[in-house]
């Protein structure tokens, strides 16, 4: 079923995801899912969009947590995590759209580029890994 909605998917969001890490597979196939075959489709398609790599892997991959770490977590922790993990995602998304294009990137963030670069260096991310090889 994984490799049925990355096919859907890549089609429909016309991404460069091909295939899925053994890692990030192990972890779809070590969780739970007390949803049902919509909690899945949900978690390779954010895994699609997220992704700048033409390899879903383990950071592309996020799933809710057990009820354990959940109640654990303080709220503002949590929320800080989330946050922060979406700018990334959402930022190197961004960047593999505009071929690492840090203008462009930030026009279409709607952010002035100074403020898209602090988030680029808050997150310690390569502009240039973005960029398309020439040979």
């Amino acid at each position: 079923m994984v490799r049925h909605f990355i096919d859907k998917y890549r089609e429909e969001l016309d991404r460069p995801v091909n295939d899925i890490s053994s890692s990030a597979l192990q972890k779809l196939m070590s969780y739970d899912w007390p949803g049902n075959v919509r909690e899945l489709e949900n978690a390779i398609e954010r895994a699609i969009v997220f992704s700048s790599r033409a390899l879903i892997d383990l950071e592309d991959i996020c799933l809710p947590e057990d009820k354990t770490g959940i109640g654990e977590k303080a709220f503002k922790k949590a929320k800080l995590q989330a946050v922060a993990q979406f700018e990334k995602k959402y930022i190197q998304g961004l960047l593999a759209t505009h071929h690492g294009n840090i203008s462009q990137s930030a026009k279409a963030a709607q952010k002035n580029r100074r403020a898209f670069w602090e988030l680029i260096r808050k997150h310690k991310i390569e502009p240039r890994d973005y960029k398309p090889t020439t040979f």
